[in-house]
Order: structure tokens, then sequence, then C-alpha cells
């Protein structure tokens, strides 16, 4: 009985640091969350500026259209 104890126990420390060291290794060499605006201002037909969010790694953010009021407005595109 006591053996197979102490062979539960191995097994059950194997396995957690098997666990430790694959945790660890995903938090290393996991990419974090970067986003940044391409530098070019896109314009709706209200002359609204966007520029484009790029988002790359784990994070709940998006690549996608947003409004920046550095791309002042656009009234040539607009239409009347």
């Amino acid at each position: 009985m006591l053996h197979r104890a102490m062979d539960l126990f191995k097994l059950t420390a194997a396995v957690s640091l098997l666990l430790f060291f694959l945790v660890g290794a995903e938090a290393k060499f996991s990419e974090s969350c970067q986003c940044f605006l391409l530098p070019d201002c896109g314009f709706d037909e209200n002359g609204i500026g966007y520029k484009y969010r790029q988002c790359k790694g784990s994070c709940a953010a998006y690549s996608g259209w947003v409004e920046d009021s550095r791309c002042g407005l656009n009234f040539s595109q607009r239409t009347p």
C-alpha cells in the first residue's frame, strides 16, 4: 500500500513539474498585445478621418479603422 502511495506521489510530482515548465515556457515565448496606427488617413463620405489600427499578439483588441482627430476633416471627399 505504501508503495502505491509513493508511486502516486511521484507521478503527481512529475506531472506538476511538467505543467509548471510548460506554463513558464508559454508565458516566456507568447507575444503580448501590440497595436499601432498606420500613418495614412482614410476619409468617409462626411470627410471624417480614420486610421487603420493594426493589432497582433494575444489580446482582446482587434485590427480595424478608428476615428483619429489628427487626420483633420477632408471636405473635398464630402458628397453634396
